[in-house]
């Protein structure tokens, strides 16, 4: 059986290589939703582990909890951010104080399903602005 962590960075690197004229696969946020569920839950299971290990290592107090598959990170001031899975969707969603957002595999990785902005890109605002100081978040 293959390791989460490898998985995810099998996943990471044929979703970020570049694209070849004769290649047949064409990146679109829908291809996600061919992903099979067994895929969705390792990947999203390495991701939220990732975010856990990144955001104990801050320089700032942000507690999080990973119980049930929702990930719960919370701030000095109370706020918090819910990351969690939503797979008949194959997407990970985000509620900050700013708003919810919808985030689809892509072939740049998780990106919004609105705006196109990466997941790493949105966590490091969401969390910024929450946390108070600048933190960023980088899954590379």
């Amino acid at each position: 059986m293959m390791h989460i962590s490898e998985l995810f960075g099998r996943w990471y690197h044929a979703m970020t290589a570049p694209k070849t004229k004769n290649s047949r696969r064409k990146p679109t946020m829908s291809a996600a939703v061919l992903m099979p569920e067994t895929e969705f839950h390792l990947l999203v299971d390495a991701l939220f582990l990732r975010l856990q290990t990144l955001l104990d290592e801050a320089p700032t107090n942000i507690d999080s909890e990973l119980s049930s598959g929702i990930l719960t990170l919370s701030f000095e001031n109370g706020s918090k951010i819910i990351i969690n899975r939503q797979t008949p969707n194959r997407e990970i969603w985000v509620a900050a104080k700013s708003g919810g957002f919808h985030f689809r595999s892509a072939s740049v990785g998780w990106v919004d399903t609105r705006s196109g902005e990466t997941l790493c890109s949105l966590l490091s605002k969401v969390v910024s602005q929450q946390a108070g100081s600048q933190i960023l978040i980088s899954l590379d």
